[in-house]
């Protein structure tokens, strides 16, 4: 985790997949800290969105921590939070869904944090994903028809 003094606090990851007339989103952020120094565990933020539902709403799922670690401990740590990202991964893969370019890595401010811990849509930062999209060769439109330029 961060200092509690610095404006970013840690990177978050962008992936999109898709499958004909239908696009998951998702976003996992670090833990760090909000802007009141409260800390803000990582979270992973998804949506769904097709062409009869282009505005979804974000999902939000707090990854719980539940215990410190030091030293070989550390991969088995990690390994037990992103339990849940893994499943959410395999019925992504089982569900034929494609994934769209690569993952997008960006920074991750205390009040984009806050945002996640609130519930609330990180705005900005999806403001840097849509530029970060656009400047990867992303297509425009976030639902698509046809998977054959997607992949």
């Amino acid at each position: 985790m961060q200092d509690v003094s610095k404006a970013v606090q840690g990177i978050a990851i962008y992936a999109e997949f898709a499958r004909v007339n239908a696009t998951t989103q998702i976003i996992i952020t670090p833990d760090g800290y909000g802007p009141s120094d409260k800390i803000v565990r990582m979270n992973i933020v998804r949506r769904t969105v097709t062409k009869d539902n282009p505005r979804k709403q974000w999902r939000f799922t707090m990854v719980p921590d539940s215990r410190s670690v030091s030293g070989a401990d550390k991969v088995a740590y990690a390994d037990d939070r992103l339990g849940y990202a893994s499943s959410l991964f395999d019925q992504l893969l089982a569900g034929e869904w494609k994934m769209v370019g690569k993952p997008i890595l960006l920074e991750a401010s205390k009040d984009d944090l806050e945002n996640v811990r609130n519930g609330k849509t990180p705005t900005k930062m999806i403001y840097r994903i849509n530029q970060s999209r656009a400047a990867n060769g992303y297509p425009a439109e976030i639902v698509n028809a046809d998977l054959s330029a997607l992949v």
